[in-house]
């Protein structure tokens, strides 16, 4: 097992500030609305504060220090000389800032950073270790970190100049970084009625909701505002990685990598409903940036064409991390770059956009199809035989249930796009005769989805990874009216396993959330909701945590909550609109607006008052399209009314759960549906 590359941070800045008397009033605050996060205190001097944003027009950290008035603010300032093995470090300090030259000693690089420090009033004096700051009335440090591979492209001295001509002003540097990231982040917004408890801390609503073992629905407001939060800041040059862009150590668990058996791809799990397809963009980069490694492992490994990834990526995607002591068996994990390919193609159906799927979802989807005509072969019963396998995390053996799902829904959306787009029928043919020999799903002698297509295997319900729910939660294979029988299978196996208390990481939650919802088991994924709260798999700050009670930080959890609620409101398909599939007895009313959905939606807002009997929704379709609108199986429609650019599709009359309507491009269109008995 050879761990990936460890993320870590840039520089330390030491800040010291002398007290007098006894710290008082001290409060934190983060604004997701801005990107801004404040710190507050008063001494016997007066009120003090810290502000500091990542400005994104500007690419520069910018961090406020102001005291109690004109003249009353002294500090000291330093940057420390970092003491990693791996790494040589060239600190400098003088009167205008501090700046760092970093090699990595193992090579790949290193990268520079500089720190411009303005006073505003007062004295700066330098000793070539800190800066200390006497009587100002404001310090401001503009910070910036350059990466570089290769020696010629660090320049220290170019770093320190572009900071220099940064503007030294917080207000109007933050003013551009707010209305950039408020652009993004005000798209949605959630109600659940959280009333009055809106402007509780964070810390109190998660006291109380672990004392009533339940969450106030302003919790859960926050909690999804949280989620979206983290994917906005975290999703930039790259996408999420464990710890988002926050690690606070040289040694983050898990090297604070892209772990790729489930943890990236949660972290990454709402950007499309929660409408924020633009940052789904590091993500693919990162993918097509990797294919070289993938296809040295699929022939080095297994002698294939095609991408095989590793389940572990850092600074490469190599098959490096793998073994056999312990049960960590990931070179039998051949699903990975299928699962990933999965946001290619779900890119498409919520964008509706053709040219991505030609140059970059079909390519992809390619590769990974490539590697499954090599890899699998024809056993005895005349299926194809996933062999060798590993379902993640649990056990290796042939046909995992993971593996037949992604394989199957790869192909699919594979023959989908080449027909959308006309192309390839020869290829086309070829994979739907792959399709056909995919082995069948088996349900267990209790009447659930296995984890396993083949017998002989134990169902292990306690444990975190769900992946046996795949063709459930992630790709939406299974439906009622396909196969009865199978659907109840899987939500008995969603059952089974939350009753089982094996969902301790966030992730598990959210899958095993994920599939319930889609299942239309509401008030199970609510409980997955739930359980973040009360067994405080949250922070103050609000980013998740690996596991319950505040321990080890991590956002993929955070990726997927906003996903979750989403899920529980609104289940799309190309011409399929769901309405309140997973709707939970807590939410009697409530409202979402900005959302997306498949067939390139855009849901302006979803509006539900159950005891009343009514929901309205407001929709704009970005092209021609008859749409069904669905409502769970045990609702009526009593009446539909449509305006604006919707029409509905004969019969209109009263009764059953569903009706057909007909929206037109860019127009938007209002429902007002009524429910009978």
């Amino acid at each position: 097992m050879v761990w990936t590359d460890p993320f870590h941070p840039g520089f330390e800045l030491k800040i010291k500030l002398p007290a007098a008397g006894e710290v008082r009033d001290y409060w934190r605050a983060e604004d997701f609305q801005t990107g801004e996060v404040a710190v507050h205190w008063r001494d016997d001097r007066g009120s003090f504060e810290r502000r500091l944003f990542v400005s994104r027009p500007a690419d520069v950290i910018v961090l406020a220090l102001r005291g109690p008035g004109a003249g009353r603010l002294t500090c000291t300032l330093a940057v420390p000389a970092i003491t990693n093995r791996l790494v040589e470090s060239q600190p400098v300090t003088d009167r205008d800032g501090m700046a760092c030259h970093n090699v990595y000693r193992n090579g790949k690089g290193g990268y520079d950073s500089a720190l411009r420090v303005v006073c505003r009033g007062g004295q700066a004096a330098c000793d070539g270790e800190q800066i200390s700051i006497r009587a100002a009335d404001e310090v401001l440090v503009l910070m910036r970190i350059a990466p570089w591979k290769q020696a010629g492209e660090s320049n220290l001295p170019a770093l320190r100049a572009a900071l220099a001509q940064v503007p030294a002003d917080y207000g109007r540097l933050l003013a551009p970084h707010a209305a950039a990231h408020g652009a993004i982040f005000n798209r949605v917004a959630l109600d659940l009625n959280g009333g009055a408890d809106r402007k509780q801390p964070t810390e109190v609503l998660l006291e109380r909701a672990a004392k009533e073992g339940k969450p106030a629905p302003a919790l859960l407001e926050k909690m999804y505002d949280a989620g979206r939060y983290m994917f906005i800041c975290a999703s930039g040059e790259r996408p999420p990685n464990l710890q988002g862009i926050w690690t606070g150590t040289w040694k983050p668990d898990w090297s604070g990598d892209y772990t790729l058996d489930t943890n990236l791809q949660a972290a990454i799990g709402s950007a499309l409903s929660a409408n924020m397809a633009e940052g789904l963009e590091p993500y693919f980069r990162l993918l097509e940036e990797f294919i070289p490694d993938c296809r040295e492992n699929a022939r080095k490994m297994y002698g294939c064409r095609g991408i095989l990834t590793n389940s572990r990526a850092s600074n490469n995607c190599l098959m490096l991390h793998w073994g056999w002591a312990g049960g960590w068996p990931g070179q039998f994990w051949t699903a990975g770059a299928g699962w990933l390919s999965h946001w290619f193609y779900d890119y498409y159906l919520y964008t509706g956009d053709r040219k991505f799927l030609a140059e970059r979802a079909v390519p992809y989807l390619k590769e990974v199809a490539l590697f499954y005509e090599d890899f699998l072969f024809v056993d005895d019963t005349g299926k194809y035989r996933f062999s060798p396998a590993y379902s993640p995390e649990t056990d290796t053996g042939d046909n995992p249930t993971m593996d037949v799902a992604v394989a199957k829904e790869v192909l699919r959306n594979l023959v989908s796009a080449c027909e959308a787009l006309n192309i390839e029928p020869a290829n086309v043919r070829k994979w739907q005769a792959m399709l056909a020999r995919m082995p069948a799903y088996r349900i267990n002698e209790k009447g659930e989805l296995s984890e396993w297509c083949d017998p002989g295997h134990a169902e292990q319900y306690g444990h975190r990874h769900h992946s046996g729910l795949y063709p459930v939660f992630q790709s939406h294979e299974l439906t009622p009216e396909a196969d009865p029988a199978l659907w109840q299978a899987a939500r008995a196996m969603v059952t089974a396993k939350i009753r089982s208390n094996g969902e301790q990481s966030s992730f598990g939650r959210m899958q095993a959330g994920l599939a319930a919802a889609y299942l239309g088991m509401g008030e199970e994924a609510y409980g997955r909701l739930a359980i973040m709260a009360t067994r405080r798999s949250m922070y103050p700050s609000l980013i998740t945590s690996h596991e319950p009670d505040d321990r080890i930080f991590n956002t993929d959890g955070n990726g997927s909550i906003p996903e979750l609620v989403n899920s529980m409101l609104v289940f799309s398909l190309p011409g399929r609109l769901d309405l309140l599939p997973a709707l939970p007895e807590a939410w009697p009313r409530g409202a979402i607006s900005g959302l997306r959905a498949r067939g390139a939606l855009a849901i302006d807002r979803l509006a539900w008052d159950r005891p009343a009997g009514r929901i309205q929704l407001e929709l704009t379709a970005a092209s021609n399209q008859t749409l069904t609108v669905r409502l769970p199986p045990d609702h009526v429609i009593k009446s539909l009314r449509a305006a604006g650019g919707a029409r509905v599709k004969k019969p209109a009359a009263g009764g059953g759960r569903e009706r057909r309507i007909t929206l037109a491009a860019g127009q938007p269109a209002q429902l007002e549906i009524v429910l009978g008995q």
